[in-house]
């Protein structure tokens, strides 16, 4: 049985506020006019909220918006019974299983976007970590690569002391090659691996080259 929250009885001609509560309509018309001095501004008995009891003049509204208009306090034409005992516990159960089951669906898919959001987290970290390390080396080779090059510009004899060592260097295996040819010893495709392994390598920033241009 639905009882009025003014009387505490039951509800006898049943009217509603703008905030969905529902009063027997003379308790609520009681409520409005207890209230000194009379105002046109109101608050439900059980929420609190506004409403007020001021009707608009036909005339100041259009005719297409009339038909909306209904006043704070409406009437509803609604039969109030007693439900038999147990109506629709059995659809009111399995709302609560199927409730049930879709929070614990909800949980695991939960579980499972925690444990992906943690792996990308971790991936994100480790890329951004090998990216500080890689920009630290080119960093690194950049300023070494500055320094050697300042050292070629402000030491010309630098190159020549490159191309005298390679000079050098290539005229001892020659005269390897010729010792070994008058022991008997001398095989040609041996010697010029032997003598290309021994030339030194040297890089092009030490022999004053710049990119994109000749010898320095």
């Amino acid at each position: 049985m639905s009882l009025c929250n003014i009387c505490l009885g039951a509800l006898k001609t049943p009217s509603a506020l703008p905030c969905g509560h529902v009063f027997c309509y003379e308790c609520i018309l009681k409520a409005v006019k207890s209230v000194r001095p009379f105002t046109t501004e109101h608050r439900c008995p059980v929420c609190r909220e506004r409403y007020t009891v001021e009707v608009l003049p036909r005339d100041m509204v259009p005719d297409t918006l009339q038909l909306h208009m209904t006043p704070s306090i409406r009437k509803l034409d609604i039969t109030l019974s007693d439900p038999a005992p147990g109506a629709g516990l059995a659809r009111h159960q399995a709302e609560i299983l199927t409730l049930r089951a879709q929070r614990s669906e909800l949980h695991r898919r939960m579980q499972e976007a925690s444990a992906t959001t943690a792996g990308l987290y971790m991936l994100a970290k480790a890329a951004r970590d090998h990216g500080f390390k890689m920009q630290k080396e080119r960093d690194t080779l950049a300023e070494e690569c500055r320094l050697l090059k300042r050292r070629l510009s402000d030491d010309p004899y630098v190159v020549l002391a490159l191309s005298i060592e390679l000079i050098v260097t290539y005229f001892v295996c020659c005269c390897s090659c010729l010792a070994m040819r008058r022991r008997g010893a001398y095989d040609p495709s041996r010697a010029s691996r032997t003598s290309l392994a021994r030339v030194p390598r040297v890089p092009p920033s030490r022999c004053g080259l710049r990119s994109g241009n000749g010898s320095s």
